[in-house]
């Protein structure tokens, strides 16, 4: 048999190559050419974006592109925000509803991303792409029929040059408060989770991002999914990290607080035949919980416990918020004082007591036994301090 050319050769191997070379998935570095860490007032030199949400106490303000067609492959958008911390996008959320448009999400994402880690809960549907620069997450809850495509950077990059050339001075100056906080011990860096337990983690930031931030029904049914979430991170033996942020200042940082008591309520996890790598998470130590305050109402007396509860969670909150505590975390934390004795104590509830006594000057002054009293007593006498007072 005739050998081939060595040029013929070398097309015959391109070829069977080709196939490969085209369907070959890459990790992304942020979204629509704009990169993770990216300054706001850099992009707005060649983008209109346009304030939606003024950042709080959290420092994240959410954005959005004037004139965005609001499309990902065949899928149509309800919204896409981007959220900028300390002025550096960190995260972006594309927003859709209903199972035509999450069907088209998940094929675009499968063949953008390639394969995934697929996780089945009760009433929701999750794909999760752990990539060496980007974690993406694509959630679809059944019975909302909502969902959400997450994209957040795995590691937040350095400030760029170019945020030095605004604020010249010296280089110590421009480092960030995140930047300056001590070193984390060698052995607590990093923790290593399972796909399926960073999508978790990764999902939890989203929903707690729409909870936080947005309005509207949106906004209620993110809080009730997070709560969901939240749960099911607890039963894979996982504590919320009082106190402590992630790379971007702004997110959740979860650990494992002992071995997994049970595994996620009545779920399922089933993994692609080619796995995607496991995220990474900071492991702080774990800080005690609010303390208890003693319950001194008759035990007949179902309105004064009740009122006595609610003067304990303001007490909880305000404690939080004057050790240094993120609003978000301080959410998470007080979720424990949900219980089937108290019902009317929502996740509503907990989120609002937390906007009032972090932004609301009426209660900026005033924390600890004062203040549970003072709401504790307000309750009783059936005034405030919610906006919706209690029944």
């Amino acid at each position: 048999m005739k050998a081939l050319p060595p040029i013929t050769l070398r097309l015959f191997f391109l070829l069977i190559l080709l196939p490969t070379l085209l369907f070959a998935k890459t990790d992304i570095d942020g979204f629509k050419g704009m990169r993770w860490g990216s300054n706001l007032s850099d992009l707005q030199q060649t983008k209109k974006l346009v304030l939606t949400k003024e950042g709080g106490k959290s420092g994240a303000s959410l954005y959005a592109l004037e004139n965005e067609e609001l499309r990902f492959g065949k899928a149509t958008l309800t919204g896409i925000q981007y959220s900028f911390a300390k002025e550096r996008l960190n995260n972006v959320i594309l927003l859709f509803k209903g199972a035509k448009n999450f069907a088209a999400m998940k094929a675009e994402a499968l063949a953008k991303f390639g394969e995934s880690t697929k996780i089945e809960l009760t009433g929701e549907e999750m794909y999760n792409w752990a990539g060496p620069i980007t974690n993406k997450v694509l959630s679809y809850n059944q019975k909302s029929q909502t969902g959400f495509l997450f994209l957040k950077p795995k590691k937040m990059p350095p400030p760029t040059k170019v945020a030095e050339k605004r604020k010249p001075a010296n280089p110590i100056d421009l480092e960030t408060a995140l930047d300056k906080a001590p070193p984390l011990p060698q052995q607590a860096m990093v923790e290593t989770f399972p796909p399926e337990i960073q999508g978790l983690i990764d999902r939890d930031q989203a929903l707690t991002q729409l909870c936080w931030e947005t309005t509207g029904p949106a906004a209620d049914t993110a809080c009730v999914q997070m709560r969901e979430n939240i749960e099911w991170l607890k039963a894979m033996g996982l504590c919320v990290v009082p106190g402590a942020s992630g790379p971007s200042g702004t997110e959740v940082v979860w650990r494992r607080c002992g071995p997994a008591v049970a595994a996620a309520p009545q779920s399922t996890v089933q993994v692609s035949p080619q796995p995607t790598p496991q995220g990474t998470s900071q492991m702080l130590p774990e800080a005690a919980p609010p303390p208890a305050i003693p319950q001194a109402a008759p035990p007949n007396d179902a309105r004064n416990q009740l009122c006595l509860q609610i003067g304990e969670l303001f007490a909880a909150a305000a404690q939080m918020r004057n050790n240094g505590v993120e609003p978000q975390i301080a959410e998470g934390e007080l979720i424990w004082y949900q219980s089937e004795q108290f019902p009317e104590i929502t996740i509503e509830r907990i989120r609002e007591t937390v906007e009032l006594v972090y932004f609301d000057q009426s209660y900026a002054q005033v924390s600890g036994d004062q203040l549970n009293q003072q709401i504790s007593r307000s309750c009783a006498n059936r005034r405030g301090p919610y906006a919706h007072p209690l029944p």
